[in-house]
């Protein structure tokens, strides 16, 4: 009965943190499908921006008048300034190599930030799978041991089955010659003979 109640608890013990690591998976893959999707909305605004630089590039270079390009320029060299004051000359050469500059800066303090964020969100990634390899290992060590403790169970019903036939056996053979000495019916040579059987069963028992 200790065995069992040894086992049982083994059972349930594994069966409950199998219970958990699989819930602590699910969980797992839920942070990485969230961190992908992160990833994929970055790189979603980072082609945005491209796109909406391409576009502007494309107007301001189709354009023939300083004065829109000027005021443009003005405000990216603003942007990257933090609101600092920001002249050129009057100079339509020296406007559009300035915008130029400027945007290039922009377009570079951009693609930095993105590889730093795509840097940091590929660690955390590999973080995720590799905390989701070893809880599977983790899994497959429960899963062991659960198989270990439930043949161990089936060996000591075998076990505990095979050693009551052997037991009943010559018990059964043992109280029947002890009821036949016990009737007083069994003459010398019979209670004799008796007696030789119930040593040898008592002998194969002590065995």
């Amino acid at each position: 009965r200790g065995f069992d109640r040894e086992a049982g608890m083994l059972v349930r013990s594994a069966e409950r943190l199998r219970n958990e690591t699989e819930q602590q998976l699910a969980d797992l893959r839920m942070d990485l499908r969230e961190k992908r999707r992160q990833l994929r909305v970055m790189l979603g605004f980072v082609s945005v921006a491209y796109v909406f630089l391409l576009v502007l590039v494309w107007r301001w270079t189709t354009r023939a008048i300083v004065d829109p390009l000027q005021e443009l320029e003005q405000r990216a060299a603003a942007s990257l300034r933090e609101g600092a004051a920001f002249r050129v000359g009057e100079e339509g050469g020296v406007e559009v190599y300035s915008l130029a500059r400027t945007i290039s800066a922009l377009v570079g303090s951009l693609e930095e930030r993105v590889r730093q964020r795509t840097h940091e969100l590929q660690a955390q990634t590999e973080t995720l799978e590799h905390e989701i390899e070893n809880r599977a290992e983790a899994e497959s060590k429960l899963a062991s041991a659960l198989e270990m403790a439930e043949s161990g169970s089936r060996a000591k019903t075998d076990f505990l089955a095979q050693m009551s036939h052997e037991l009943r056996t010559p018990l059964g053979a043992l109280l029947g010659y002890a009821d036949m000495l016990s009737s007083g019916e069994l003459g010398a040579l019979e209670q004799e003979s008796s007696k030789e059987a119930m040593n040898r069963n008592g002998e194969y028992l002590l065995g």
